[in-house]
């Protein structure tokens, strides 16, 4: 009787460490998973004061994003998803898009909701780039920081 008591014993504790260590493992995952979100909070026109990108924007709408490339020339990509995940510098929004040959491409940049939204690339961390109508409000210390590059 003792032994029986202590072979079911041993199983439900079995049974519950495997239990709580299959939850952490889920919650690992679902807690660093990519997440969908919305296009709406990084739609418009996004400029740097940085002087080696005067003639340069990118434009981010509800399906497009829009490189203008120089001299009045831009490229058009169709965006089929967006995605958000945490990373060490903070938000990181990664956009899945395609060109007309369904060539895919992917961008991730860090993405800082002050002065109506900052946008940097992690090559380029000293970039930053606003949208067009917020950079009239943007600090000038922000400013001159891109005006180095």
């Amino acid at each position: 009787m003792q032994t029986l008591r202590k072979s079911l014993l041993n199983k439900a504790l079995w049974m519950l460490s495997a239990t709580v260590f299959l939850i952490w493992i889920a919650s690992l995952f679902l807690c660093s998973a990519s997440r969908s979100v919305a296009l709406d909070e990084f739609e418009g026109v996004w400029k740097t004061t940085a002087k080696n990108y005067n003639d340069r924007f990118f434009e981010i709408s509800d399906s497009t994003i829009t490189f203008g490339t120089g001299d009045g020339t831009q490229d058009i990509f169709f965006i089929h998803s967006a995605t958000k995940t945490s990373g060490d510098q903070g938000i990181i929004i990664t956009l899945s898009f395609d060109n007309t040959a369904d060539t895919e491409f992917k961008l991730s940049f860090y993405y800082k909701p002050y002065h109506g939204g900052v946008i940097y690339f992690k090559n380029q961390r000293d970039v930053k780039w606003a949208r067009v109508n917020s950079m009239q409000g943007q600090k000038s210390s922000d400013i001159s920081e891109s005006k180095k590059q």
